[in-house]
């Protein structure tokens, strides 16, 4: 499967790989892209199950890493490696990326990431049990008024659900 993106910039051009948080998709990066692409071959996906890439579907034994997807999308548009920039869930992404794949990460920028391997704080259980509470029962709206408040704060529009 390829990843849903989008590309700006010119062909041959040093590459920027934007990966999104997880509480948005690709159009985070909309205003950031036009002027970089002034000077880079910019590369903005969703990650599976955000925007318009999917996950398998249930009961679906399709395997998959998110740095699998981002290599056979670099693959995909002819691009050896790039300059990958990760906000939070990206920013994870981004390292298992450079873990799985070293060559095609040429430069690493983390905005907030969330590491593996970090210990979880009460206030991120407490959010952790509020979402499943929601979502097991049904309340997917909710969950997401529950994302926004938690990760976009009180000043988020509508846009941002």
């Amino acid at each position: 499967m390829t990843l849903a993106h989008d590309l700006d910039g010119a062909t041959g051009a040093p590459a920027v790989l934007l990966l999104h948080a997880g509480v948005a998709d690709r159009r985070m990066w909309d205003a950031v892209a036009p002027p970089l692409a002034h000077a880079f071959r910019v590369i903005r996906p969703d990650l599976r199950g955000f925007g318009a890439s999917p996950l398998p579907g249930p009961g679906s034994a399709e395997a998959y890493t998110n740095a699998d997807d981002l290599a056979a999308l670099l693959d995909d548009v002819g691009v050896p490696d790039a300059v990958v920039v990760g906000c939070s869930y990206g920013g994870r992404v981004a390292l298992e990326l450079a873990a799985r794949h070293p060559a095609r990460v040429r430069e690493l920028v983390l905005l907030c990431p969330a590491a593996p391997g970090v210990p979880d704080t009460a206030a991120s259980e407490a959010f952790d049990a509020d979402e499943a509470r929601l979502l097991d029962a049904g309340d997917v709206e909710g969950a997401v008024r529950l994302n926004v408040a938690t990760w976009l704060g009180p000043d988020a529009d509508e846009d941002a659900a």
